[in-house]
């Protein structure tokens, strides 16, 4: 996966469970090394991100709030170091 802020890879764990027999996949964590704005955390069901210091969960919101940051981002107007 990329990270939608710089397009660097992102770095990610994923936990597994065995339930009824099969292994599922019941959490995920996804973080941005290079421009450390962007977070995703999927766990048991409920899916969140965090973008710069936000937290979304709705899709069409997490959208364009993403494109906001990239282009401020791509800009120089925000860093998070």
């Amino acid at each position: 996966m990329k990270c939608p802020i710089c397009n660097s890879e992102l770095e990610e764990e994923r936990y597994t469970e065995e339930i009824w027999g099969s292994f599922d996949t019941v959490e995920v964590h996804q973080k941005c090394n290079n421009c450390k704005m962007y977070e995703y955390e999927y766990v048991y069901g409920n899916r969140c991100r965090w973008i710069y210091k936000r937290m979304i969960c709705d899709e069409k919101q997490h959208k364009s709030y993403t494109s906001l940051i990239r282009l401020l981002w791509k800009l120089g107007v925000i860093t998070n170091e």
